[in-house]
């Protein structure tokens, strides 16, 4: 057994808890968001979503560097200088931006982790401007920040998705993207703990707030359900995230 210099046997950690333990932020030292203004994520909330909004946030921001931030992401997420980007274009911009921030490999896996939250942000951000119709299935410059800002806070939901859908956190065979009435009173107590208002107050009857989630009482609770509840929680209590999901500014 290996011991230390006083003759000591040591423990050892077995590989998953030591790859726990060790887990870091992926981003790139020279790419961490540095600014006075910063979103404060709090309990509850993966490294991974941590590091997602980290690459992000910086262009979020309603300030004058945020927007000069914005304007020349701008140029990269509409690559064909058509006015205006489709979903396809901001999975792509999304996962080089990943790529280039994070330490090889791992923007590609934080990419793929909550890729199927970006629809849900798109959705919601695609119809804010008043200049569009209301069939225009994309975003335009004016959409762009809300879109940015959207994709942060959707990415801390479907963190939190995850710790009730399948039971575990993180996605693996038993996730379907849906969550049964049976499957959120075994596991609800697993967001308890997160920084989302929402989630906070769910001890008195949790299957209230399961019907408040459910809102085509459909049985079950999708994706697109449980952020655009939880979105609406975060405006209503002027959060943080909350500030980052108003139309204005």
């Amino acid at each position: 057994a290996e011991t230390n210099k006083k003759g000591v046997n040591l423990k050892k950690s077995s590989p998953k808890k030591k790859k726990e333990e060790e887990r870091v932020s992926a981003i790139k030292p020279n790419c961490r968001f540095t600014g006075a203004v910063k979103i404060e994520l709090g309990k509850g909330v993966s490294v991974d979503a941590e590091d997602f909004v980290n690459c992000f946030r910086g262009m979020a921001q309603k300030t004058d560097d945020g927007k000069k931030l914005r304007k020349s992401e701008w140029g990269h997420a509409d690559g064909n200088h058509s006015g205006s980007i489709s979903l396809a274009e901001v999975d792509l911009w999304v996962k080089d931006i990943l790529v280039a921030k994070c330490i090889k490999g791992e923007g590609d896996r934080i990419w793929k982790r909550f890729r199927k939250c970006f629809i849900h942000a798109f959705n919601r951000a695609k119809g804010i401007s008043v200049e569009k119709s209301a069939s225009d299935d994309s975003i335009d410059f004016k959409e762009f920040r809300l879109l940015i800002s959207y994709l942060c806070v959707f990415a801390v939901m479907f963190d939190a998705f995850q710790r009730v859908d399948g039971g575990s956190a993180g996605i693996d065979q038993n996730d379907d993207m849906r969550i049964q009435l049976d499957e959120w009173l075994a596991s609800y107590q697993n967001v308890m703990d997160h920084t989302l208002i929402g989630l906070e107050d769910m001890t008195s009857d949790p299957k209230v707030v399961f019907s408040e989630m459910d809102s085509d009482g459909g049985g079950m609770v999708l994706l697109g359900e449980w952020c655009n509840y939880l979105a609406n929680k975060e405006v209503e209590a002027n959060t943080v995230l909350g500030e980052f999901l108003k139309v204005s500014g």
